[in-house]
This record gives structure tokens, sequence and C-alpha cells, in this order.
């Protein structure tokens, strides 16, 4: 078993090897993991459970996708063409201008979305949800 004698970022030793700016302590890495991504929570109405069989499922985004519209791409590849479908206009860059989408309290349309990017943070809750209307 390994005796680390200094946890400082990128000056450690243990009892055999001398690690120094080459290597991370694993403190460290275990704090820019927690930096480089984000876990986000999301619910999903009846429509969405269709093409993904659940209700509620955590998604873990990298810094760089960590938007709404990144969000959807990630539900998209993990779930299959048919939520792809129910997410999307054809050719995929578009957000579909009859989803809702709610981030805490803020509600978001498929139009809006398309205008800008809604910038997710850890342990967001995100529901998706359709417009309904008719009389």
């Amino acid at each position: 078993m390994k005796s680390y004698t200094n946890y400082r970022e990128n000056d450690y030793t243990d009892s055999k090897n001398d690690y120094t700016d080459h290597k991370q302590s694993p403190v460290a890495q275990f704090t820019q993991r927690m930096f480089m991504s984000l876990m986000i929570e999301v619910d999903l109405s009846p429509v969405f459970r269709s093409a993904s069989s659940l209700s509620h499922l955590s998604l873990e985004l990298a810094e760089e996708e960590a938007t709404v519209k990144g969000l959807l791409h990630r539900l998209a590849g993990k779930c299959g063409q048919k939520m792809k479908f129910l997410l999307f206009e054809k050719g995929e860059e578009a957000v579909l201008s009859g989803l809702m989408v709610m981030v805490n309290d803020q509600t978001f349309t498929g139009t809006a979305l398309n205008q800008q990017d809604v910038p997710l943070h850890d342990m967001d809750k995100v529901s998706l949800l359709y417009f309904v209307s008719g009389g």
C-alpha cells in the first residue's frame, strides 16, 4: 500500500516513486474529474418514455456539452432514433418547436432553444414536455 506524504496538486511522493509535474496526486485527479463533468437529472413526460422506457434518468455531461442542446443530443444518442425523432427536426440540428424544456424553474420552447444556448449546471433538473393545444 502506498503512503502519500503530501497531497498538493502536481507535487507529492510515495514510498517508491517521486511524482512531480508530470503526474497528479489522487486527490487532484478526483477533483479535476469532478469539475470536468456535470450530472444532470432528467424527467421525461409519457411521450418520451415511449422512446426510452424510463421516466427519470441521470446523465453525465462534459463541460463542453453542458447546454440544453448538448443534453438533447446526448439523450438522442443514448436512446436512439425514436428519441431523436421526438427532439429534433430533420437534419438533427434544429430542436422541434413544439418541445418544451424546463430547467429547474425556467421554461424554454424549442424555438427559444434554437435561438440561444442555455447553459446547464451540476445537479440541474431538466424536464421534457410537449406543448398541448387545441380546443
